[in-house]
């Protein structure tokens, strides 16, 4: 049941939902067929209590924001507008 209801994937949700629709299809007959396994009917009705009231899809966390700078990797050490520590410049 928290598949159903809290995955990021519409697929999983529906997925999940139509395993449990069939679970309760499962449950109801062999609820019947068995006159009183408690277990089955405690089962049939957490699932159509679920079904009646899906609860609302999960949101999806913000990206953070990008840091200053230049990214990893980047060659150019003057990104701030200084001379680099190990400048060969001047003859040196």
């Amino acid at each position: 049941m928290s598949l159903a209801a809290s995955a990021r994937m519409p697929q999983v949700r529906a997925l999940a939902t139509d395993a449990l629709e069939r679970r309760a299809q499962t449950a109801d007959t062999a609820a019947a067929a068995r006159l009183g396994a408690a277990h089955e009917k405690l089962l049939l009705q957490d699932i159509r209590r679920f079904l009646a009231r899906p609860a609302a899809t999960a949101a999806l966390p913000s990206s953070p924001a990008i840091p200053p700078g230049p990214p990893i990797g980047e060659p150019d050490p003057d990104y701030l507008g200084l001379e680099p520590f190990c400048s060969l410049a001047g003859g040196r």
